[in-house]
């Protein structure tokens, strides 16, 4: 996540940028577009052999890798010194200042908009979903009859060098990672784009900036769920929870403002139902 950080906020900016994919388990070299750079560190002495064996397999294909082993843990330090190194030079490459992030500040100055409204109103001003099905509402472009249209012509809109990055405004537990994983990979091994998860508002200080000052090359699903409960915060009028929907929901539309193509789907009081009814009409949505 560090790397994350480093390289998306450093980079994505004034419509270019290098979009990290970080932790992503190889797979097989023909579902990767002609984008790709594969990096992978690793200690020398205590090899991972599944990793070893798919950086192998990619090499031999003739896709690029970069494989660093490290002759012990210790030797992380060199690391960040390289990395930070790498990315300065890249944004020189790129001709953009690597040391700013000018797009994180502009969520959250919108972020403070929604909240002083949501101060003097009690709630959050966002338009309605523009369609309803189970337990799902969405938001986004103009509406169809059936969610399962709806989702086929979001991806419809994809083009050659996209990515896709879910953006989940969710705990970070195991069964809900494991649900939006598997979301990920069906997205990455049918479409063959890069695909990237997020979750906020922690992602809007790494990839965040990327998603808006980058290339317009992203497509992005926010996921969103109702709060069982209002934490306090003190001397606010509002809690915890309205800020979190406040977060979400000023990167949407910073994302709309960027004539960026985004869909939220809010899931709900019952996240892990919620996430497989949308599983379900995902596949149904890309095997038509």
């Amino acid at each position: 996540m560090w790397l994350e950080q480093l390289i998306a906020e450093s980079t994505g900016k004034e419509g270019t940028g290098i979009l990290p994919v970080a932790g992503e388990v190889p797979g097989n070299y023909d579902i990767y577009g002609e984008d790709r750079v594969f990096a992978h560190i690793g200690i020398k002495n205590d090899p991972d052999l599944a990793i070893t064996n798919s950086l192998r397999n990619l090499e031999v294909c003739r896709e690029p890798v970069v494989d660093i082993r490290l002759e012990d843990p210790l030797d992380i330090g060199q690391e960040f010194f390289r990395w930070e190194m790498a990315t300065a030079v890249a944004g020189a490459v790129l001709g953009i200042n690597a040391f700013d992030q000018p797009n994180v500040q502009e969520s959250k100055d919108i972020t403070n908009e929604l909240l002083e409204e949501a101060a003097s109103t009690g709630s959050l001003a966002q338009a309605g979903p523009v369609l309803r099905e189970g337990g799902l509402s969405f938001y986004g472009p103009a509406k169809t009859a059936k969610a399962d249209d709806y989702v086929s012509d979001f991806f419809a809109r994809r083009r050659t060098g996209d990515y896709i990055a879910l953006q989940a405004y969710l705990t970070d537990l195991p069964e809900t990672d494991s649900i939006i994983q598997g979301i990920r990979m069906k997205l990455r091994d049918t479409f063959g784009l890069a695909t990237t998860l997020g979750y906020g508002p922690r992602y809007l200080h790494s990839t965040g900036q990327y998603h808006k000052g980058g290339p317009d090359n992203g497509m992005f699903i926010q996921f969103v769920a109702e709060d069982q409960m209002e934490a306090p915060i003190p001397g606010r009028k509002y809690g915890f929870g309205t800020f979190k929907q406040a977060q979400a929901l000023g990167d949407f539309q910073a994302l709309q403002k960027h004539g960026r193509r985004v869909l939220k789907v809010n899931l709900g009081s019952n996240i892990v139902k919620g996430l497989e009814q949308f599983r379900g009409i995902l596949e149904r949505a890309i095997a038509e």
